[in-house]
């Protein structure tokens, strides 16, 4: 699959709490980023951000020939916005749209150097979203389950990884339980370049997501599930 090549990526996380804005400039190899704590306020900071980021490199979502974000799993309310924002500037913009699966980008560019990575993240409700992944390659699909759940998935005759932005949480919630003996911090960060990096690898192998593309949710809403319980 051939393409143009690309002037300028724009990326965004808003999958947990930590809004994470970057703009890289392809033909200078040269990124510049953000990251903010944005509690449950990602629709209002979104789009400021975006705008100060096209404002600091001089250019207009005209520029821009790619918008990458992450498509979940994670906060219901931050992969809404995030995806509808991102069809939003493409629509307006004529730009294609790449979305990763969240657990994938935390891991990204890390699986070489971790033979057995878990990948997680805060799922509420006592429960951690995740995925496992042994010598590059993901073993599970990405899951919705309690701590308890999770050890039983994961090899114990292995060192295990853990990578993500609740990796602590969990590392925690193990040794209350006395579980996971060979499990450890990694003490990686989520780097949103990484995200400019996968969805551009992802755009030239696949190309751009479909229109109907939605964010991806492992766990009915707390609306659907009351929704549920009335009827």
């Amino acid at each position: 699959m051939s393409h143009e090549p690309l002037q300028y990526v724009l990326a965004f996380d808003t999958s947990y709490q930590t809004l994470s804005v970057v703009l890289k400039d392809c033909k200078n190899n040269r990124h510049t980023l953000t990251s903010v704590d944005a509690g449950r306020k990602h629709g209002e900071i979104l789009l400021p951000e975006i705008a100060a980021l096209l404002d600091k490199a001089k250019i207009s979502m005209s520029n821009v020939s790619l918008i990458v974000t992450t498509r979940g799993p994670g906060s219901f309310t931050g992969l809404r916005i995030g995806m509808s924002t991102a069809k939003g500037l493409s629509l307006g913009a004529a730009v294609p749209v790449v979305s990763v699966p969240t657990l994938d980008y935390f891991s990204y560019g890390k699986l070489e150097k971790y033979p057995t990575l878990l990948a997680v993240m805060d799922g509420r409700k006592d429960r951690f979203y995740g995925t496992l992944y042994q010598h590059g390659v993901a073993t599970t699909k990405h899951f919705d389950l309690a701590v308890q759940e999770i050890v039983d998935l994961i090899p114990s005759d292995v060192p295990v990884g853990i990578i993500g932005p609740d990796r602590t949480m969990f590392i925690k919630q193990l040794k209350e339980l006395s579980l996971g003996e060979n499990c450890f911090d990694t003490e990686e960060l989520c780097d949103p370049i990484n995200l400019i990096a996968m969805g551009e690898s992802q755009f030239f192998e696949i190309g751009p997501d479909e229109p109907t593309q939605g964010p991806l949710y492992i766990r009915k809403s707390q609306a659907e599930e009351a929704l549920e319980e009335k009827a």
